[in-house]
């Protein structure tokens, strides 16, 4: 039983994930779009992938709104323009940067007046409202809140004139005007009946239920929020609205003494919340029916349901820390790797430039050569210094095909180079397309399960999708590293340290993953090892040997580590239970026994890619690796690390 107080967040958090992957899936389309748009099109859909990735990479989303700017201002698009820096201020305003963000939304507002741009107006307006409201400067939120009303109304635009009246409405009732409040929510009712929007009009019926609560109004109240019920009821499908409206309902009763009538719409209010798994909720309702049961003196009942409230808090407090702590980790290893890939980039650009520089060059001198081979060729028709331009003749012939033989060696290798990042796409394409058809499957197909609450399946696909995640995310570190070795970029800091530590430390992070197939990981290590090596790097080679293991290790396995000194070495192995590689693919892989770090190796699968990682680190760490490997009896990775300072 207390086990699921810790599934409920994870669940939680799966929830999230199958969310975000149908958000990446959407802006894949939006990108595959770009393509083929025309400039005004792609205004727009950069602006919309620009709100996409606003939670996923801050610089992205400012990156692609700059790009839109720029096509708007090409195109002398003053709408586009408008729309652009307007969405700036959105990212600004919620990075919290509220006077950045009114320097954008005025600049998109003058822009708007120039061109008569009366629904972008109101936009800008309403935009600024929320802004000052933030710092606190309520005058100018308000004044600007009712232009945006102003121009709303004379549109004619009934949605957004309700939701104008909504927004003032919580503005006066957050600043204690409740006669304000009131008649205002009572204007957004009559314009949400007018475009039948019912959530809307359920939602300003609890509203006007709340203010007439505050103002200590409890008849009317109750009367505005049971008409709230027969709404939800009568249209169907309102839970969470509902559930809201009876929780008040509830909590009003409680107060007066009515404890039957409380009872009976908390217990509403709960069986909504249910449905909906809204969990704030049910944790607020489960207090407010310990306190019923307790002043009922019901303390029985009233142990039960704070129990389950105190559960339910801790859980939901959980999960916000994971999620934030999660956000964190992702907005890191997002701006990370971006920084990487630009480097990379970078770095590819300015390779290509130097080729084709030199190839200019070649060209010249091949040019100025010819030149040359012409004017000695005149020369020797000049009979009067032949014996003496004959010598410099040769020896100028020699000099310029040994010039020659440089530049078509510097040619070759540029073109090998060029070659290897061309089978480095290559690998990024075919390793990356299944994971992410994994994910875009799944994630369809727990979209459109999601409507039968089979659990059991969608739990199912969640692991699937958290499996192909886990996997691309280990496919995209290696690269990275492959790509920090093939540039000289791993940094090497040797010290000396306990290897049965830093096993034991990796073993810990993959022992679940180990425990799901049953898989038994054992370790044996001789006596007191210190090597001397770069610990960070030892780690990496340990958990992709380790991981490798785990994945060609059959359910019920076992997987063996082993660590002992010979002379001045210590030899560190890792052996699984797996199918094992044959002859012909081991020779390949390993050549003698012995792993080469080569580009080749690079054209492999992902963890072909991994084990390239390990061998360049197991060299940065002055040792060596071997690999034994028997068809149908797993396979065995061996390697060395200095035991002092080399």
């Amino acid at each position: 039983m207390k086990y699921k107080w810790i599934i409920l967040p994870a669940f939680l958090v799966l929830l999230r994930l199958g969310s975000s992957f149908a958000q990446s899936g959407k802006i894949d389309s939006l990108n595959m779009n770009l393509a083929s748009a025309n400039d005004t099109d792609k205004i727009y859909i950069l602006i919309e992938l620009s709100s996409l990735t606003q939670n996923v990479s801050y610089q992205q989303s400012i990156d692609y709104v700059a790009e839109a700017k720029k096509i708007a201002v090409k195109l002398g698009d003053q709408k586009g323009i408008a729309d652009a820096i307007n969405r700036l201020g959105i990212i600004y305003l919620h990075d919290e940067k509220y006077k950045e963000a009114i320097d954008y939304f005025l600049e998109a507002m003058k822009i708007r007046e120039i061109i008569n741009d009366p629904d972008g107006l109101a936009s800008s307006y309403h935009n600024l409202g929320l802004a000052y409201y933030y710092l606190s400067n309520y005058d100018e939120s308000l004044n600007y809140f009712n232009k945006s009303s102003t121009i709303r109304i004379r549109i004619g635009d009934n949605q957004k004139i309700a939701i104008g009246y909504h927004n003032l409405a919580e503005f006066h009732y957050c600043l204690a005007h409740f006669d304000q409040a009131i008649d205002l929510n009572k204007k957004a009712l009559e314009y949400y009946k007018k475009c039948s929007n019912i959530k809307g009009e359920m939602q300003i019926l609890l509203q006007l239920g709340n203010t007439y609560c505050a103002m200590d109004k409890t008849s009317p109240a109750l009367k505005t929020l049971q008409k709230g019920i027969d709404l939800g009821i009568h249209s169907g499908g309102r839970e969470n609205e509902l559930a809201m409206i009876e929780q008040t309902i509830g909590k009003i009763y409680s107060e007066m003494g009515t404890y039957d009538k409380a009872l009976y719409h908390l217990q509403n209010a709960l069986g909504y919340s249910k449905k909906e798994n809204d969990y704030e909720h049910i944790r607020d309702i489960y207090l407010l029916l310990a306190q019923y049961s307790y002043n009922n003196n019901k303390y029985q009942a009233a142990y039960w349901y704070h129990k389950q409230y105190t559960h339910l808090k801790d859980s939901i407090y959980l999960d916000m820390n994971s999620k934030r702590i999660e956000n964190h980790r992702v907005r890191y290893d997002t701006r990370l790797k971006e920084n990487e890939l630009k480097s990379l980039r970078k770095n590819m650009e300015i390779e290509l430039l130097k080729v084709e520089k030199r190839v200019i060059f070649r060209n010249y001198l091949i040019g100025f050569i010819l030149i040359m081979l012409i004017g000695i060729s005149a020369g020797c028709f000049n009979l009067i210094i032949k014996k003496k331009n004959q010598l410099a003749i040769i020896n100028s012939n020699k000099r310029l095909e040994h010039t020659y033989s440089k530049i078509t060696k510097s040619e070759l290798e540029h073109r090998q180079m060029n070659t290897t990042k061309n089978k480095f796409l290559t690998v990024i394409a075919h390793d990356l397309i299944t994971p992410f058809n994994s994910l875009l499957g799944f994630t369809e197909l727990l979209t459109e399960e999601a409507d039968t609450n089979d659990r059991e399946l969608i739990k199912n696909y969640s692991g699937i999708i958290y499996k192909a995640s886990k996997e691309l995310f280990n496919l995209l570190e290696n690269m990275l590293q492959w790509s920090r070795a093939l540039r000289n970029k791993i940094y090497y800091q040797p010290e000396s340290f306990s290897i049965a530590k830093t096993i034991d430390n990796v073993i810990n992070i993959y022992i679940i993953e180990a425990d799901k197939k049953d898989i038994n990981i054992t370790t044996k290590i001789e006596g007191a090892l210190y090597p001397y090596a770069d610990e960070t790097l030892v780690i990496t080679i340990i958990k992709n040997l380790l991981n490798h293991a785990i994945k060609h290790t059959p359910a019920n396995g076992t997987i063996e580590v082993n660590a002992k000194q010979e002379s001045e070495n210590i030899y560190i192995s890792i052996s699984d239970q797996g199918k094992g590689i044959t002859k012909e693919e081991q020779a390949e892989l390993s050549g003698s026994n012995y792993i080469p770090f080569n580009e080749e190796s690079v054209t492999k699968t992902g963890a072909g890619l991994a084990l390239t990682v390990v061998r360049k680190f197991v060299e940065k760490n002055k040792g060596k690796i071997f690999t034994e490997s028997k068809q149908g009896k797993g396979n065995i990775f061996t390697f060395t690390l200095p035991t002092e300072k080399k």
